[in-house]
């Protein structure tokens, strides 16, 4: 929560978009999908 609003930045959300099999954050691209999302994942700590 950002002033008592929620901060969709602060969830550093990351969304497959289709059909162009891409990682993106909030209008960021972040990498192609499949092959390094399990790096992704790692970096992440999850």
């Amino acid at each position: 929560m950002t002033d008592g609003k929620p901060d969709v930045k602060k969830l550093d959300l990351i969304v497959l978009t289709m059909p162009d099999n891409r990682y993106r954050t909030l209008g960021e691209y972040v990498g192609d999908a499949w092959g390094i999302g399990k790096e992704m994942k790692k970096e992440k700590g999850a």
